[in-house]
């Protein structure tokens, strides 16, 4: 496509049809406000010794050396707010579904209402409660959302995506119904869901993606 051929496109289908942004608009806004509040909430000793745990387990396999162990470890013990602690953890999240599934609900994190990554990207990992309502929004950017140890709160969750010029893989949950409504528009959406026999009353997640000179992968962790 030439130039004028996607600037034209733009306008007759995204910029005219102020609805598309709009709603990431109010995304991007919702996610800055929650960073916000979130960040400065006052955490507890308990939440402070289970921070302390990942780190020293991440230790343990490797993934940190001996000083960058001390380093967090003493950040660990001066920790007040929840963004203090999230710095340390950032790229420690990972745990198996296992482990989650023994954890008790009030001890996981809360997923926040949406994820948006504008010129930039983001990972959702680790364990943690899916809300009822999910947005994620990659706007010449990258979102990488891994629901694989995710708690589900709801009988049925639903998960909206926006790919504008950006990309966005979703990683779904064995032993629950995966739903997929997609929109591509000058874009892709790949779904490599595993097919499984599943009972009745399984919880479901609706994913809704919309994918604007984009893309949006949904698939089954191997």
């Amino acid at each position: 496509f030439s130039k004028q051929q996607v600037k034209g496109y733009m306008h007759r289908t995204i910029l005219e049809k102020p609805q598309y942004w709009a709603r990431i608009t109010a995304m991007t806004n919702n996610t800055r406000t929650n960073f916000t509040k979130d960040s400065a909430i006052r955490i507890s000793t308990q939440e402070i010794d289970e921070a302390m745990r990942q780190i020293e387990s991440a230790y343990t396999e490797g993934r940190l050396d001996e000083r960058e162990l001390e380093d967090r470890m003493a950040q660990a013990t001066k920790a007040k707010t929840e963004g203090d602690l999230s710095a340390l953890l950032a790229d420690l999240a990972r745990v198996e579904r296992a482990m989650a599934q023994k954890t008790p609900t009030k001890m996981l994190r809360r997923l926040k209402h949406s994820s948006v990554a504008v010129f930039s990207s983001l990972h959702q990992t680790g364990s943690f409660i899916l809300p009822k309502s999910y947005d994620i929004a990659a706007i010449f950017g990258s979102c990488l959302i891994d629901l694989s140890n995710a708690h589900l709160e709801n009988e049925k969750s639903t998960i909206k995506i926006a790919a504008v010029f950006g990309s966005v893989e979703v990683i779904v949950p064995r032993g629950v119904r995966i739903e997929i409504q997609s929109t591509p528009i000058f874009g892709s959406v790949s779904k490599k869901v595993l097919d499984e026999p599943l009972p009745h009353d399984a919880p479901v997640i609706h994913l809704m993606a919309e994918a604007i000179f984009g893309s949006v992968e949904i698939k089954t962790k191997k």
